[in-house]
């Protein structure tokens, strides 16, 4: 039995994989590469405390802790801001949570 495991990183945004090929697997005659068999199983994991590997993850450029730009609130350690945002303070207009992604305004979260 070949086997498929998707390894899902705290940014949310990009995954891994890691595939076990059992000897029933095959090769595709376009590329040569390995196939999986017909009998196959899979698993996705949550990897709630692993960065992942991409370099230009901005969540792993930030350490996997950061402060949003948009609220000003942190630390985060996953891919979307969990804190309440005020849009017009004198209305008192609150978007909970933030969801804010990461991007280049966002900083590595230091304790203040």
């Amino acid at each position: 039995m070949c086997h498929n495991t998707t390894i899902v990183h705290r940014c949310g945004q990009h995954t891994g994989r890691e595939i076990t090929y059992c000897r029933n697997a095959g090769r595709s005659r376009t590329t040569g590469k390995k196939t999986m068999c017909g009998n196959r199983s899979a698993t996705r994991t949550n990897q709630r405390d692993s960065l992942c590997s991409e370099p230009t993850c901005r969540h792993r450029q930030l350490g996997g802790s950061w402060t949003c730009c948009m609220c000003d609130n942190g630390p985060n350690r996953y891919g979307r801001c969990v804190f309440t945002r005020v849009i017009s303070p004198g209305s008192g207009h609150v978007i909970n949570p933030c969801k804010h992604s990461p991007c280049d305004e966002c900083t590595s979260y230091r304790r203040r």
